[in-house]
């Protein structure tokens, strides 16, 4: 199959929670306390790192790191994510390997199912309230955190889902959504690995450990991220499972959707 003809442009929900947080400083690259899916993670990397880390080490390159996908770092993902500064602070890390190629090459997101053409119809709310929709879909287009439009689908097995919009308690502010369980019993989040689609948070008690641990006088901090799945790249591979239909062109998404059952888990490991 040819290169799709893409249209030019203008310059310019679905976990299961359980339970707790984590976060990476987009600016810094500092990776805070995890917990990963089904499993509550105590950080204890973060305790050996904070009481021994040399100050000289601030200064490492990835060239002295042991980078197991070294000679993939440099491929095209989209994420604000800075790998170099990151490394570092994972050093140490159980999922180590795993961080490390999903932000150099993308994340799996866990889809076991068929791979196979799919259509469908937006939400009603598309239609109402189109130059919303469209708003989002520039935006997201500035960001490269979707691809598109396309006046053709650019895969062959590219499979669509539902978009629309749902109020927020903000008078006039919307949602952008995804249904990805549509249709029932046949949908991307039907086919999704059982052990992504749950998540337990790390608890109060765990991060009462941690301080307890580290002694008087430590810190303490919370982080959000805005858009937080949104930092988040998903492998090329994937690309065809998470598209949609906006008018007579075609969009997909390259970062975690929010509708996904499997972006809680991948976030927080």
């Amino acid at each position: 199959m040819g290169i799709p003809q893409q249209i030019p442009r203008k310059k310019h929900a679905g976990c299961r929670i359980v339970e707790g947080a984590t976060a990476i400083s987009q600016d810094s690259g500092i990776l805070t306390s995890v917990g990963t899916a089904g499993v509550n993670t105590m950080p204890s990397h973060v305790l050996s790192v904070v009481k021994s880390r040399p100050q000289q080490q601030d200064q490492l390159s990835i060239q002295s790191l042991p980078l197991p996908f070294l000679g993939q770092t440099k491929n095209k993902v989209v994420t604000p994510v800075k790998i170099e500064k990151l490394l570092f602070h994972l050093l140490g890390h159980q999922h180590y390997g795993y961080l490390v190629k999903g932000f150099s090459q993308g994340f799996d997101i866990g889809y076991i199912g068929p791979r196979r053409p799919v259509e469908c119809k937006n939400l009603k709310s598309c239609y109402e309230f189109p130059s919303v929709i469209q708003q989002h879909i520039e935006s997201e287009l500035a960001l490269s955190r979707i691809q598109g439009p396309f006046k053709v689908k650019p895969f062959p097995n590219f499979q669509l889902s539902p978009i629309g919009l749902v109020k927020k308690k903000t008078p006039g502010q919307y949602r952008f959504i995804q249904n990805l369980s549509h249709p029932k019993g046949n949908s991307f989040n039907d086919f999704i690995r059982p052990e992504l689609a749950m998540v337990k948070y790390m608890s109060f008690d765990d991060a009462a450990l941690l301080v307890r641990q580290l002694g008087q006088a430590c810190y303490m901090a919370k982080t959000d991220i805005a858009n937080a799945f949104r930092i988040i790249p998903i492998r090329p591979e994937d690309h065809e499972l998470l598209g949609f239909q906006f008018g007579d062109a075609y969009y997909y998404n390259v970062c975690l959707v929010m509708g996904s059952s499997s972006s809680c888990a991948i976030f927080e490991t």
